[in-house]
Parts: C-alpha cells; structure tokens; sequence
C-alpha cells in the first residue's frame, strides 16, 4: 500500500492508543520505544516507519518541536527518512519535521 494510504491507518492506530490513555504521563516514550523496536526489525521501509513519523508529526501540530525534545527524538524523523529505500515524495510531506 502506498504511504500516503498509509498515514490513515497510522493516524487511526496512533489515535486508538491515545484514546486508551498512551499519551498520558509517560506514554509517548513508550509509544516511542516500541516504534523504535519495530523499526529495528524493519529492513527496508515498512508501516512501522510511516506510523513513527505520524506520531512525531502529530506531536509537532499540537506542541511544536518542544515535544520531540521532551521525548528525546529530535533527529528521528532526519534518520527515518535517510533510509534506505524510503519511497518518493515522503521526505518533502515530511520535511518540517527535520527543520
């Protein structure tokens, strides 16, 4: 599927997580570490990717980049999108991120 079919789902699950208090207290972190153990199990570009970065894109429309500071995750975004295999026109819908 392509990414841009993807960004529902992910918004969807990112949401469904919320809605069950994942991004209360310390629950972004946590949300966090489990797309980052994801990603690492990931070879080559995946839902796992597209779900992280709507997760940090989600965090920047509502606070800024002060949340991804917080959270330690500033160049996360920069290191998805450098990957290999990251398809075309995703690294511009995305590039405020790494900004």
């Amino acid at each position: 599927m392509p990414w841009e079919e993807q960004r529902e789902g992910a918004r969807h699950w990112i949401m469904a997580r919320w809605g069950r208090g994942a991004g209360e207290g310390n629950g972004d972190a946590a949300l966090i570490r489990e797309l980052r153990s994801r990603l690492k199990r990931s070879p080559s570009f995946a839902f796992a990717h597209v779900l992280t970065l709507e997760l940090l894109a989600l965090r920047v429309q509502a606070g800024g980049k002060r949340p991804l500071a917080v959270l330690g995750v500033e160049s996360l975004a920069a290191e998805i999108l450098a990957a290999a295999g990251v398809p075309a026109g995703l690294a511009e819908y995305y590039a405020e991120l790494t900004r």
